[in-house]
């Protein structure tokens, strides 16, 4: 997989949650693709034949944390992605206004 050509940063919180920082991204055009890998409670990495053995697909619903940020609207019309060995979140655009920091909850379906 190509590395990022973006600038960014991770961290954890003290809830365990990992954190990924995006920097300078222009309000009202399409994020660089994001693609997240899936693991399972033991840490191994889920790949497409788990679809194989479930009966529903997996969608990763993107929503504001309104809890940490405000002041922000996703603008576009995709905010669910499905699951195909990975999730790739592709032309996922945000509106806010200049340097202001925005909070997104990315939640997953039966996992």
């Amino acid at each position: 997989m190509k590395e990022a050509t973006f600038s960014y940063s991770t961290l954890t919180n003290s809830a365990g949650e990992s954190i990924i920082l995006l920097r300078d991204q222009v309000s009202g055009t399409a994020l660089p693709n994001l693609i997240f890998n899936m693991l399972d409670e033991s840490g191994e990495l889920i790949d497409s034949t788990y679809l194989k053995t479930v009966s529903t697909s997996v969608l990763l619903t993107v929503t504001k944390n309104t809890t940490l940020s405000s002041g922000f609207f996703i603008s576009s019309s995709t905010t669910e992605y499905s699951f195909e060995g990975y999730f790739n979140l592709t032309g996922l655009i945000l509106t806010a206004t200049p340097g202001k920091t925005i909070s997104l909850q990315l939640t997953s379906s039966s996992i």
